[in-house]
């Protein structure tokens, strides 16, 4: 998949950072792959992902939780505890889903 060239300035600072870190803690690349090869392959998966018929149900399910959430906030999605709110009902929505090991001990 081609990437939006509007990310290409962006990538390419985020890949020299990568590179950076990775340097930092001793890690080398791959021979022959550079930081924005990474950068590239990652933002691909990403995107195959996010058009997969179970993430664009999840965006739905998000989407009715923020619309949910704004409705009952007097400021809707301008209220200052809107994101605290949304990020908890987010993690109760996708840990009711998966109760991960807990659930069968």
């Amino acid at each position: 998949m081609s990437l939006d060239p509007r990310l290409d300035p962006h990538l390419r600072e985020w890949a020299a950072d990568l590179e950076a870190k990775y340097r930092e803690q001793g890690i080398p690349l791959p021979e022959g792959v550079s930081g924005e090869d990474l950068m590239r392959a990652a933002f691909s998966e990403m995107e195959r992902e996010v058009r997969s018929p179970a993430w664009q149900a999840r965006a739905k399910r998000i989407k009715h939780l923020a619309d949910q959430l704004a409705a009952e906030l007097p400021g809707g999605t301008q209220d200052p505890e809107f994101p605290v709110h949304l990020a908890k009902r987010m993690q109760e929505l996708f840990e009711a889903d998966d109760p991960g090991p807990a659930a069968s001990a």
